[in-house]
């Protein structure tokens, strides 16, 4: 589990903000606001860093093989990286993922893909923005119980989405544009 420190904290009171509920200090000692925080942040931060292959988020690495071989089918395990979020490309179509590896038959694997973030200013605005809605829509329920307040959040994450992925979708490399 990835523990989102306390430089997470304007995330989540973006998200507390937009359910009328005030703000939280930190994420240890912000009482019940901080315990719901901390239940659903990494949750809307895998949600959103897995629904598209973000340039804005890429890293590419080598990676090592696994001491241990395949039961049958390929040569070679490569355990995906601690931090990966959303593997992306390999760099052999001679593979197959299955659990948190990679298998083939090739000597050598890398691998581009969206790493969990460790602190926000990593990430840029529009996906910040996308994770704190997200994070609304998943606190709706338990801080509010007001179902057409979840659906009108559910409805801004969606326009969020768009948003960040039209954002994105600009930084993409010219050849990979699809619009």
């Amino acid at each position: 589990m990835i523990s989102y420190g306390t430089s997470w904290v304007e995330i989540c009171n973006r998200a507390l903000g937009r359910l009328g509920k005030g703000s939280i200090a930190d994420l240890t000692t912000g009482g019940d606001l901080a315990l719901w925080c901390n239940q659903f942040l990494g949750e809307a931060i895998e949600s959103v860093l897995s629904a598209k292959a973000w340039y804005s988020c890429r890293t590419r690495v080598q990676l090592a093989a696994s001491t241990e071989t395949p039961a049958y089918g390929y040569t070679y395990s490569y355990p995906l990286p601690a931090d990966c979020a959303n593997p992306i490309e390999y760099s052999t179509t001679e593979c197959i993922p299955e659990g948190n590896a990679i298998l083939t038959n090739e000597t050598e694997l890398y691998v581009t893909y969206v790493p969990r973030p460790v602190s926000p200013a990593s990430l840029p605005g529009f996906i910040k923005a996308a994770i704190s809605t997200k994070l609304a829509v998943l606190l709706a329920t338990p801080l509010t119980v007001s179902d057409s307040l979840r659906a009108m959040l559910m409805q801004e994450w969606q326009l969020a989405m768009q948003e960040a992925y039209a954002a994105d979708e600009r930084r993409a490399p010219q050849a990979e544009r699809t619009a």
